[in-house]
């Protein structure tokens, strides 16, 4: 009984910790995020908002099938290894070959498709260069991933948080140094030079670490170890899909049927619900992927579901309803006058808002539960639906049909996830 009561009592200093940490780093990433909204939107306007939302989707479709992946499947080995340092070492140093292998033919497609992705995806092909810039830091965002994975894995909430904040205020230092200079072209620049920034930091923070010490990378290969690695992978190019790629297309089709300005008025209510989503996508990253990852037993896996969704669905619905209420306030600080429409797409976006993080909490669950393929299912599922939700409303609403199909599509997400998942606790229960 005391024994229970000790493993309580450490699983809920550790989510406070992950709260505490999560919520110190959407501090910081508001702060930097309001600046670098500021920035752009001064020296990019909305059609340059545009045009680096189109660059910044494209950087996380590439990035994500590879990082993502890594990323997570070193955090669900970590979390079942336990206290066996070997296994863990061992899949380390298999995930870090296993990038260099795969990573390097990626980057180099990207540097030689560079006149392609310009010219068909940013819309002029001047902007070739900055492609090239980011194919030539692509393997440094695979690295910088899987330390952020070692660390999660390790529960090291510290490190994580501070690798995010470190990574949040590097990008907002790009930013401020090169958008008031050459601005679309220098804010491209900042975007495509971000998984540079990002594995500077993780290394100067990984440094020292005893998850990071220099004999993690000398472990052997194993097919084994990889194979457990790679399952992941299709799971994070669906995720990837879901994600990065639904966005390029609706907005994509957003600009197709109402000009680059409207995609930068829609952008720029998607990087505000960034900003406050942040503390609760923190939270799911450090503390409930590797919780869901831990637990046997479904009673207890039932409880932590129904603890979670008690603390993030009510606190979701609050922070959307108060940036509802200054939503006028928020766009005069964060943006300029030409900014003032997206006020009308507030209402909608904060509805979808709370079902996408009701949706994600069902989400890493499964993450943590089922196999990858079933995962990056769903994945695939999301991103088809919300490509189809636009393709129906966007001709007719603009960027109003824009943000309805997000709230479309995250509504059937959680449906499905949370169908899903309660029907997998059945099934546990009924195993015995």
């Amino acid at each position: 009984m005391a024994r229970a009561a000790s493993t309580a009592s450490g699983e809920a200093a550790g989510l406070h910790r992950a709260v505490l940490l999560g919520g110190l780093r959407t501090a910081v990433q508001m702060v930097a995020s309001f600046l670098s909204v500021k920035i752009t939107s001064v020296y990019l306007g909305p059609a340059g908002i545009g045009v680096l939302a189109q660059l910044q989707g494209f950087i996380g479709l590439t990035l994500g099938v590879l990082a993502n992946g890594v990323n997570k499947g070193i955090v669900r080995r970590s979390a079942e290894c336990g206290h066996d340092a070997e296994t863990r070492r061992i899949a380390v140093s298999t995930a870090a070959r296993a990038l260099a292998f795969a990573g390097l033919p990626v980057a180099l497609a990207i540097v030689a498709a560079a006149p392609l992705v310009a010219r068909q995806l940013l819309g002029n092909a001047a902007y070739a260069p900055q492609v090239v810039v980011f194919g030539a830091c692509y393997l440094c965002g695979l690295f910088g991933a899987m330390t952020m994975g070692m660390a999660n894995g390790a529960k090291d909430f510290g490190a994580t948080t501070l690798i995010d904040t470190g990574n949040i205020l590097s990008g907002l230092l790009l930013f401020a140094l090169l958008s008031p200079r050459w601005g679309v072209a220098g804010g491209l620049t900042a975007a495509a030079l971000g998984p540079l920034a990002l594995t500077i930091v993780a290394g100067l923070v990984a440094r020292g670490k005893a998850w990071f010490s220099r004999g993690l990378f000398a472990a052997p290969f194993s097919a084994a170890e990889f194979w457990r690695l790679a399952a992941f992978v299709p799971m994070a190019a669906a995720a990837a899909f879901g994600e990065s790629f639904g966005q390029i297309v609706v907005r994509d089709t957003l600009a197709h049927h109402a000009g680059m300005h409207a995609v930068g008025l829609l952008q720029g209510v998607w990087r505000l619900s960034d900003l406050y989503l942040g503390i609760f996508i923190g939270m799911f990253s450090m503390y409930y992927l590797p919780r869901f990852a831990e637990i046997r037993a479904p009673g207890e896996l039932r409880r932590e579901v129904r603890r979670a969704l008690l603390h993030v669905v009510p606190a979701v619905a609050l922070a959307s309803a108060a940036v509802y209420l200054l939503r006028d306030l928020l766009i005069a600080l964060a943006f300029t006058h030409e900014f003032a429409p997206m006020r009308e797409l507030f209402a909608w976006q904060m509805v979808g808002n709370v079902l996408k993080m009701a949706g994600w909490l069902f989400g890493y669950v499964l993450m943590a539960r089922i196999s990858p393929l079933q995962t990056g299912l769903f994945e695939l599922g999301k991103g088809a639906a919300w490509i189809l939700f636009a393709h129906w409303l966007v001709p007719a609403g603009g960027a109003q049909g824009a943000v309805q199909a997000y709230v479309a599509t995250y509504a059937v997400y959680l449906a499905a996830t949370a169908g899903w998942v309660w029907r997998l606790i059945r099934r546990m229960e009924a195993a015995g």
